[in-house]
């Protein structure tokens, strides 16, 4: 489960967490606030990416495309002075917030606290890069002999439906999709089996674990498994003679520090929970890479300049190229070329090849009924389409060569498209995440591609048996009163809610003026 909310960024005062899925769609009127949940998304990611707790980027090069410069820009309008901004982000198992302040003209934000939650661990990490200091705690009391067992019962169920996947790897190729969709299923389920495992055994041990917190300063480190682990080591050497002779704690009796040493003796039993939690969180964060595909792609000439970085053309031909040349024993070009064709795709041509010019350009040429034609010379949605292809056939490529999970953020991609071609986006969405995993968020003003989510649902049967609906719908309103909410499907393709007006009943509308006009117009005769 991923969730993004925020507080004084942007257009929004306090923005509730809202959950998105593997397949987001953002709809509301322009200015309704859909690129604030997707910069606020790409925002933190960056900076839990980063290797310095204390400061707070707002131009990342994630971000140069969004158009935040400074923390001024980010901050809302409405927000006083002494106000800062606040974000809260969940990430699997892991809820994340963070509270920076900052200067209106610097792109830099100080950060003044961060708090992690392993909802999953019952732990908290709460951390203050002010004052360098932190607060840890175990907030899960003793489980019952029964909670164990059940954990055990789960635990030998996850090893036998591993030795089943890892029995049919064996029979798979390496380089085969099969091979790489069983294998993350695998690291999965190992991941689980690794966290049950720390939990379960041995079982005396915990049924005596402990809930306890304390609040210790670090030094000399930034990261954030930097300094749990420096915590974890200056616990590890700690003695009942050195918590006494520490400056808050030199004016207590022996007597008093009991309880506080105490929980000093429950961390250091327990650093294994708290290893395995930031090292998950770590992992995760590594595998996660962004990529933002903006709207708007500029009419272009027949030479692509590679040293062009505001050309995203031009960028994107270069990476495939880098990646491929024009070799066709790839995944990634079947991919293209099966959605660029008339019969499945966009309808643009039925091959294509990239020529480089001297190492300085490329020409991107089209195969279109018989004849060669130049990208350039292919109309704006053409353009449109090959772009998306491109950038989401290097990703492809990615996910086949290592562990890598994948957010692609599109603006408007219907931006120039025929209607029967803006409904096929959708299903192009549908394979790339369930094919190659890859997660989509997709800002969008078109009813076509919903339209035809609908029919998926219905058609398919996402809420019945098949189950793991992977659309979700989030409507962004501008009146205030009414705000963001979800549009759930319901099993027949409806939704659950009413669009807001200017949506799905604006051609409606339209249809009756016309009806309207034409009665009274008949009336006239």
């Amino acid at each position: 489960m991923n969730k993004i909310g925020f507080k004084n960024f942007r257009r929004f005062k306090d923005f509730s967490p809202l959950e998105y899925n593997n397949i987001t769609f953002l709809v509301g009127q322009n200015n309704s606030g859909k690129s604030t949940m997707v910069k606020a998304i790409l925002l933190m990611l960056e900076y839990l990416k980063s290797e310095d707790v204390s400061t707070f980027s707002i131009a990342d090069k994630n971000i140069e495309n969004a158009n935040i410069v400074t923390f001024g820009r980010a901050k809302n309008k409405l927000a006083k002075d002494n106000e800062p901004i606040s974000f809260d982000f969940t990430l699997e198992n892991h809820s994340i917030k963070v509270v920076i302040t900052g200067k209106n003209d610097k792109s830099i934000a100080e950060v003044e606290s961060l708090e992690i939650k392993d909802n999953l661990r019952g732990i908290e990490f709460r951390i203050n890069p002010r004052i360098s200091n932190v607060f840890l705690s175990l907030t899960k009391g003793p489980q019952s002999i029964k909670d164990i067992n059940e954990e055990l019962n789960q635990l030998s169920k996850i090893n036998k439906e591993i030795d089943i996947i890892e029995s049919e790897k064996s029979t798979l190729k390496k380089s085969s999709i099969e091979f790489i969709q069983l294998n993350s299923e695998l690291d999965k389920l190992k991941k689980i089996r690794n966290l049950l495992v720390h939990s379960s055994e041995p079982i005396i041990s915990k049924l005596s674990i402990k809930t306890f917190s304390i609040s210790t300063e670090y030094y000399s480190v930034k990261s954030i498994e930097g300094i749990i682990n420096y915590i974890i080591d200056e616990s590890a050497n700690m003695n009942f003679k050195k918590f006494k002779s520490i400056p808050e704690n030199k004016y207590y009796k022996a007597s008093e520090l009991k309880k506080p040493y105490s929980n000093y003796i429950s961390f250091k039993e327990s650093m294994a929970i708290f290893e395995d939690s930031i090292n998950e969180l770590k992992e995760e964060l590594s595998r996660i890479s962004t990529y933002y595909l903006a709207a708007n792609p500029a009419k272009q000439s027949a030479l692509l300049n590679i040293r062009d970085r505001n050309n995203p053309l031009a960028q994107a031909v270069h990476e495939y190229y880098e990646s491929f040349e024009n070799r066709k024993d790839n995944e990634s070009y079947r991919f293209i070329k099966k959605w660029m064709s008339g019969k499945d795709g966009f309808d643009v041509g039925e091959d294509f090849e990239i020529i480089s010019q001297a190492g300085e350009a490329y020409e991107l040429q089209i195969e279109s009924n018989g004849s060669i034609v130049a990208l350039a010379d292919k109309g704006m949605g053409s353009i449109q389409a090959v772009l998306l292809l491109l950038r989401l056939a290097t990703i492809i490529h990615k996910t086949e060569k290592m562990d890598y999970k994948p957010i692609v953020i599109i603006e408007e991609p219907e931006l120039n498209l025929h209607p029967a071609l803006q409904s096929k986006l959708c299903d192009l969405f549908l394979e790339v995440h369930e094919k190659y995993k890859i997660d989509l968020i997709v800002e969008t003003h078109s009813e076509y591609i919903l339209r035809r989510s609908q029919v998926i649902i219905a058609k398919d049967d996402y809420l019945g048996e098949i189950g793991g609906n992977p659309f979700c719908v989030i409507y962004f309103s501008k009146e205030k009163e009414v705000g963001q909410y979800f549009m759930q499907y319901k099993s027949d393709g409806t939704f659950d809610k009413s669009f807001g007006q200017g949506f799905f009943d604006e051609a409606s509308k339209s249809t009756l003026e016309l009806l309207r006009i034409k009665r009274k117009n008949r009336k006239n005769d």
